[in-house]
């Protein structure tokens, strides 16, 4: 399987996170690992279509959910999301 890019629909936001535009995403070494399936036969999970590559990056709050009072739109920040179904960059900001 190739390795491409491709537009996605923006995510809805659930209570507890918020929506964050990347400015700058980082690649870990771990990448071709996952991209290969290795996390999910770790997992014992089938993977879903697209999967989404990326575990961090930065960029600035476009939207917050309900019970999001840590952060607001247009605040600058770094995120890790290791794994999350989302795409990894909408974290959940409970604590």
């Amino acid at each position: 399987m190739k390795l491409r890019s491709k537009n996605l629909p923006v995510p809805d936001i659930d209570s507890g996170e918020a929506l964050i535009k990347i400015e700058f995403a980082g690649v870990g070494s771990w990448e071709p690992f996952e991209r290969e399936g290795g996390y999910v036969a770790m997992q014992g999970t089938s993977p879903s279509f697209p999967y989404i590559l990326g575990s961090e990056g930065a960029g600035v709050i476009v939207a917050v959910g309900d019970d999001v009072d840590r952060f607001e739109e247009g605040d600058y920040v770094y995120a890790a999301g290791f794994l999350n179904p989302k795409g990894d960059f909408m974290l959940s900001m409970s604590p």
